[in-house]
């Protein structure tokens, strides 16, 4: 379990974990991302392979893209909480 607040970029061993284009904080676990943001934006997810699913705030969404050089995806996000779970 990984908590970080109110950081716009979270790297790990030099591995981007998740970027955000402002202060986002976020809990990272093996259910998924559970964050809170001021305002609706992008979220930038590291990810090694490009998800068969993806479950923004309870719902199956194929809203984001995934960037197979730099094995990132990018989504939008609504301002508030919210869950993101990907397989």
């Amino acid at each position: 379990l990984t908590f970080v607040a109110m950081a716009k970029v979270f790297r790990n061993n030099g591995i981007l974990v998740l970027e955000s284009e402002q202060p986002v904080t976020f809990e990272l676990s093996p259910d998924g991302i559970k964050y809170s943001i001021e305002k609706a934006g992008k979220l930038t997810i590291g990810a090694a392979v490009k998800p068969s699913s993806l479950i923004l705030k309870g719902t199956a969404t194929s809203n984001f893209i995934y960037d197979n050089n730099k094995k990132v995806l990018t989504i939008e996000v609504p301002a508030g909480e919210g869950m993101i779970s990907m397989k």
